[in-house]
């Protein structure tokens, strides 16, 4: 996984290749898949269209298990276009389908483990900055609800005021992701994302871009059936 720190602070994390975590020097040099921001907000790009399937929600949830966050903490989620982002499912099955694509239900298989590491390795880069800013162990540091909390002082630092420091550490080689016995989302009931803005109206469709000059195209049928 790569690990920078943005031009407006916080830390950013991306897979170079397919699934390895690595470090990067500059923004451009990364996926942006993980942004935490120094005020706290935690921004999400993702590989896969919402096409009403709640991929989007599906995908925040894998990181937020792991990142130690509620749903609500993540402000913000996009599809991104990037070569890291093709599709490890089909790649598998077939090296001719090595592309970018959201559809026969893969999605969730292709970035299931990837997503929760990268959720993972921000848990433990917030981790390890908040044991190097107060000298302690990083076994005295835990994760909870977007802060970090050292368990025998009691000090807590938010996940935004560790951001910058994290962003300065090396992702840890050997990641131990949550039992099924420990998630707090994962297989549980969660709203969906894109649920309201479908009944309000506020979701846009293709169908409302109206550009500036846009024109249109459209298939001429044959009247007649059966004819040509």
């Amino acid at each position: 996984m790569k690990n920078s720190a943005l031009a407006g602070g916080g830390l950013a994390l991306g897979f170079s290749g397919f699934t390895k975590l690595a470090t990067a020097e500059t923004e451009s040099a990364l996926p942006p898949y993980l942004h935490i921001a120094s005020d706290g907000g935690i921004h999400l790009g993702v590989p896969s269209s919402e096409m009403g399937q709640g991929t989007h929600t599906t995908l925040a949830m894998l990181v937020a298990e792991e990142l130690e966050v509620e749903m609500a903490q993540i402000r913000h989620i996009e599809t991104l276009h990037h070569p890291d982002f093709k599709n490890i499912y089909l790649r598998e099955l077939a090296p001719k389908f090595n592309f970018q694509t959201t559809g026969g239900s893969c999605s969730i298989q292709s970035w299931h483990q990837p997503f929760r590491k990268l959720g993972a390795t921000a848990r433990e880069l917030l981790r390890s900055a908040a044991a190097l800013h107060w000298s302690v162990p990083v076994a005295e540091c835990i994760a909870e609800n977007g802060r970090v909390e050292h368990s025998s002082s009691g000090r807590r630092l938010g996940y935004g005021e560790l951001a910058q420091s994290a962003s300065r550490l090396t992702p840890p080689d050997n990641l131990v992701l949550k039992s099924p016995e420990q998630f707090r989302l994962l297989g549980k009931p969660v709203p969906r994302w894109d649920t309201p803005g479908k009944v309000n109206g506020t979701a846009r469709f293709g169908t409302d871009v109206d550009l500036p000059g846009m024109l249109y195209g459209t298939v001429k049928h044959c009247p007649v059936c059966g004819d040509k």
